[in-house]
Order: structure tokens, then C-alpha cells, then sequence
């Protein structure tokens, strides 16, 4: 039987910064409240002018939520035996009751993966600046996948080097895993300033799945999503039943992993398209996702007839033109069912199925689902 509660719990949560995956991890932790008991919570970020710790003596909490980097922090709170979650702490803290971290190796050997099945042969890597424990593990973990693949070179960025130079003198194409989305968008920005083709020559994939930075890009990035709403849920959970006394505190911390999915865009479909004539239709096909679309009105902007289209596409991607649309409609339809505030009606609209019934069956031939079922997969 659930214990009755006298009062809110308080929870301090302190975050290293307003990022996409910070919010996500909000994201869970109050859908976790709104499920179960409310928390009174004190939520800071690391926004311009305010202060990211914490006054236990003038504000004390039943429960503590902060970044490894507020070690002191936790510190204090592990000391008044407050129940803390630490999340992507370097080091375990004694007296911790939850650990959140991302396996920073299966995210780097999800991008390895990706990038290898496109069929590259040439790797680069491209760390976050200040040499962050994230970025070297996954740097680590990714120069060890593509290791194992013969015929394969890999390069790393150093700092004080040129990026615009380092890039330039990449073996073409090249795979570069950007350490995050912001650099994946630096590399972005860099190979159109000095004249490279993405995906051509250079294919990017970063990690977090930043949804302003990767489809404002042009072409969209590629990106790890890492599923910290799921994660957080579960660690709001557990520090939930911590604080209330409905599980005892732990002797070590419990141990909450997450790692992710990879969301493939236009920055690393280059494969798929090595004809220039066919990467230059499924362009078109994907700026026209959203509305009905007939072969015969790409023919002029491709200045070619349809039966050379058509012949010249199923070589090169193994696939129809009509095929290809579908494929592509439904893996935005998988991406926006991951909204839950998107009716499937909206979703269907956005993704150019006549209506919802007609995106039901396209699921059901080609991604053996229906959209509600892959939508509950993922819990949403």
C-alpha cells in the first residue's frame, strides 16, 4: 500500500545549462510528478546572471538533483543526508542514492555504426572544445569501432588547429562524429563556407538530436538521440520513493544508463544517392515531404525524362522513386509520433499521407506497425 504524504516534497534540481538534452531530462522528471506526487521544485540552469548551487541552511529540500560538475553540492547534501541523484558525475560520491550518466560508448558506436553503413571508408572526429570527460570517452570509443574495420582511416581534430583547414584536408567523402550538435553544426557551417559538399564529401552526425540546431542546417543533421526523458523519468522515480521512504536509501548509488537512437537526415544520406542526378531528386523529394507530390513535376527542375529517372534511381538505390517517397515519409512520421502533443491526424498531414488511415497502412506494409503502436514502443 502507498504511503499517504503530509507535504510536497521539495526538490532542488541544478542543471549545467538550458541544452536539449537538459530539457529532456526535465521533461521526465515532471511527467513523473504529474503521474505521482507533486514536487515543490527549485529549478536553475546556469541561465546569464543566476547562480547554480544551492543554501541547504536557509532552504532545506527533501530531495537534491544536480550536474556532476556541482560535486560541492552534492557534497553537502550526501552530508545532511539528503537524497541525491547526480547526473553524468565523473566520479561516484559516496552516499549517492541514484547515478544518471550516458554510456558515452554505445552512443559512439551507434554513430560508427551509421556511418559505416552508409559505406564510408574515411573517419574523423571532432571533439567538444574543453575537453569535457563525454567527449574524450566517446572519441575513445569511436576511434576503437572503426579500428576494428580494415581499410578504414581516422583522424582527430587537436585543438589549435585550423578547423577550415583540418577539414579541407580530410580524405573526401569523410564520416565526421561531432562530439555534440554544436559541433556538429560548427562543421556544418564550415564545410559550406569554404566549399564543400555535405553529404558528397563530407557526411556529419552529432549527438542529442538538438532539433533547432539539426533541421535549421541545410542539409539537416544526422544526430544521436539519447533518450534521457525515459532515463530521468525512471531516476525522478526512484529519488521519489528515496525521499517518501517507500524504498530504503541504497548502500551505492543505483546505477540509471542512457544511450540512444540514431535520427538520420539529409547530412549523411550521401550513399543513397551517389548518382548527382538521384541525390539531387531525393532532395526534392524530401523539401516536398509534406505535400502530395507526382514524378511528373520533378522532371523539369531535373531537366531529364522520366524513364531515365526512373532507371538511373532504381540503380543507384536499389529502390523506386514511389518506394523511396514512402520510406522517406515514414521515417518523419517515426520522428514526429515521438511528439506527443502531434495528433496522428497532424502527423499523417505533415508527412504528405493523404490522411491517417492512409499513413495506418503505409506503417502496417512497410514498418510492420501501426503509428499508435510505435508511438506507445517509445513511450510517448
Amino acid at each position: 500500500m502507498k504511503k499517504r504524504h503530509k507535504k510536497l516534497p521539495r526538490v532542488a534540481i541544478l542543471l549545467d545549462g538550458p541544452y536539449s538534452t537538459n530539457a529532456e531530462m526535465l521533461t521526465g522528471m515532471l511527467l513523473f510528478t504529474k503521474m505521482r506526487t507533486p514536487w515543490a521544485t527549485e529549478i536553475r540552469m546556469g541561465r546569464i546572471g543566476e547562480k547554480v548551487t544551492h543554501d541547504f541552511d536557509r532552504n532545506p529540500v527533501d530531495g537534491l538533483v544536480a550536474a556532476g560538475r556541482f560535486a560541492s553540492v552534492l557534497r553537502a547534501a550526501v552530508r545532511r543526508g539528503v537524497p541525491s541523484v547526480a547526473i553524468d558525475s565523473p566520479a561516484s560520491l559516496p552516499g549517492l542514492a541514484v547515478s544518471l550518466s550516458c554510456d558515452n560508448g554505445a552512443v559512439a558506436r551507434l554513430a560508427a555504426a551509421h556511418l559505416v553503413s552508409v559505406g564510408l571508408s574515411n573517419f574523423a572526429f571532432l571533439p567538444e572544445p574543453s575537453g569535457q570527460p563525454f567527449s574524450r570517452a566517446r572519441q575513445k570509443a569511436f576511434a576503437d569501432a572503426i579500428a576494428v574495420r580494415p581499410g578504414t582511416t581516422l583522424s582527430a581534430f587537436r585543438r589549435g588547429e585550423s578547423l577550415s583547414r583540418w577539414l579541407s584536408a580530410l580524405p573526401k567523402p569523410v564520416g565526421i562524429f561531432a562530439a555534440d550538435d554544436i559541433r556538429a553544426r560548427q562543421i556544418s557551417d564550415i564545410a559550406h563556407a569554404i566549399g564543400l559538399k555535405i553529404p558528397d564529401e563530407v557526411a556529419i552526425i552529432g549527438v542529442d538530436n538538438d532539433r533547432i540546431l539539426c533541421e535549421t542546417a541545410s542539409p539537416a543533421l544526422s544526430s544521436v538521440w539519447m533518450r534521457t526523458q525515459d532515463a530521468a523519468f525512471r531516476c525522478a522515480e526512484l529519488l521519489h520513493d528515496i525521499m517518501t521512504g517507500e524504498r530504503p536509501a541504497p548502500r551505492e548509488p543505483i546505477a540509471v544508463k542512457y544511450s540512444g537512437e540514431v535520427v538520420a537526415r539529409q547530412s549523411t544520406r550521401f550513399v543513397e544517392a551517389s548518382d548527382s542526378l538521384v541525390q539531387r531528386c531525393c532532395e526534392l523529394l524530401e523539401a516536398n515531404l509534406h505535400a502530395p507530390l507526382r514524378i511528373e513535376r520533378l522532371l523539369p527542375a531535373l531537366h531529364v525524362s522520366r524513364r531515365t529517372l526512373e532507371t538511373r534511381f532504381k540503380a543507384s538505390v536499389g529502390r523506386t522513386i514511389h518506394e523511396e517517397l514512402t520510406r522517406m515519409r515514414i521515417e518523419r512520421a517515426k520522428t514526429l509520433l515521438k511528439d506527443n502533443s502531434l495528433s496522428q491526424a497532424r502527423v499523417a498531414e505533415c508527412c504528405g499521407f493523404h490522411d491517417a488511415s492512409h499513413m495506418n497502412s503505409a506503417f502496417r506494409k512497410h514498418a510492420k506497425a501501426i503509428p499508435s503502436a510505435f508511438r506507445l514502443a517509445r513511450g510517448e
